[in-house]
């Protein structure tokens, strides 16, 4: 296993957070592909609705949009990260 410094873990963990929040910035507006096809397919509106999203279509609930997005994308990439860090954890080999 390769050791990393404190440095090179704050560093990319800098680079995780600007792409999360930047990236939201320059997201397209436009439908992702699933969303398009159900467009094009005129099934859209046929959706299940049985379940509520926390954040639903990427934003959170009282904050400006711009703010939302990124908000969002933070929380998304948190929980990724978590995920991943604690499925290491497990998966790990024990020495």
């Amino acid at each position: 296993m390769i050791p990393l410094d404190r440095r090179a873990i704050a560093v990319g963990i800098v680079i995780i957070v600007a792409i999360a929040a930047g990236g939201s910035l320059v997201a397209s507006s436009s439908p992702d592909g699933l969303e398009r096809v159900a467009t094009d397919l005129g099934f859209e509106g046929r959706a299940a609705t049985s379940h509520t999203s926390p954040m639903p279509d990427y934003t959170v609930a009282g904050l400006p949009p711009t703010l939302s997005g990124a908000v969002a994308g933070l929380v998304g990439a948190g929980v990724v990260g978590g995920l991943a860090l604690v499925a290491g954890r497990l998966l790990a080999k024990r020495t």
